[in-house]
């Protein structure tokens, strides 16, 4: 998937009105837009000249933009593994049922952390050291191409943090990001490689992303920008920072092997 060389930006003005423009990458008209949305005093009185979808030109007071909202980068690369390899990671899964523990969300109150069960619903399993390197390895092969793709700078990484989750039915998780803590804010970007068994044995678990929303300094989930139903063999890419979540699934079974299966974690620095 090539990079694309510029930004969509949706802006919303102060009626309420969208428009939606392209913002080349690493320009200075970027970070001015950009400023629309983070530090407004910067872009007072200016006027900006944009570009559309349709290769058209406006222009537009800065001071007329209420918010601005960004389309969220992200990679799908199907077929990522032989047969074998899918095998070996259903058969690691199977084998372990009696391992997965139900998934924990914590959120942050004036008492401090607690887990948050009305956010999330599914089940985990660590013990993934047979299984890793299968997702892993290919990991390795694109960090060198991924970051312009993603819109990050080339940074170091450190670590790879990895786990695998099984939904049922039932199950989903809530909009959110997967840095936001301060004890997960080192994951720079998330992935999930989905081995579900074909025919397919459940509804949902799409993958949506949201826009993210920037209003007055703040980064919130704004509207919808893609809903994804990944097929198996299929590893898809995006910055933790990403607003997203997985839809409820449906499934007639309780049996692991239906259900929607992902090895998924982190590239950490």
């Amino acid at each position: 998937m090539p990079a694309p060389n510029a930004d969509r930006v949706i802006l919303t003005l102060r009626d309420q009105s969208t428009r939606t423009c392209l913002v080349p990458w690493n320009e200075e008209m970027r970070q001015a837009l950009f400023d629309c949305g983070q530090n407004r005093e910067r872009v007072k009185g200016k006027t900006l000249k944009l570009s559309t979808p349709e290769k058209g030109i406006f222009e537009i007071a800065a001071d007329e933009i209420s918010y601005i909202e960004i389309w969220p980068p992200h990679i799908m690369i199907t077929d990522l593994l032989p047969p074998a390899e899918i095998d070996r990671a259903t058969a690691h899964v199977l084998a372990r049922e009696n391992a997965f523990n139900d998934a924990e969300v914590y959120t942050v109150d004036r008492d401090g952390s607690k887990a948050d069960t009305r956010f999330r619903r599914s089940r985990i399993l660590d013990d993934v050291n047979d299984v890793a390197p299968l997702v892993g390895n290919r990991l390795q092969e694109l960090i060198p191409k991924i970051w312009p793709q993603l819109r990050m700078p080339d940074v170091t990484i450190s670590r790879l943090e990895c786990q695998i989750t099984a939904h049922g039915d039932g199950d989903f998780f809530e909009t959110h990001t997967d840095n936001s803590m301060p004890d997960i804010a080192h994951r720079r970007v998330s992935y999930v490689y989905y081995f579900h068994q074909e025919p397919k044995r459940f509804s949902g678990g799409h993958l949506r992303f949201y826009h993210s929303r920037l209003q007055d300094g703040i980064n919130s989930a704004g509207s919808l920008a893609a809903d994804i139903e990944p097929p198996r063999n299929s590893l898809m890419i995006f910055p933790s920072h990403t607003h997203h979540e997985v839809t409820p699934i449906k499934c007639a079974t309780t049996a692991l092997g239906d259900q929607r299966l992902t090895i998924n974690g982190w590239l950490c620095v």
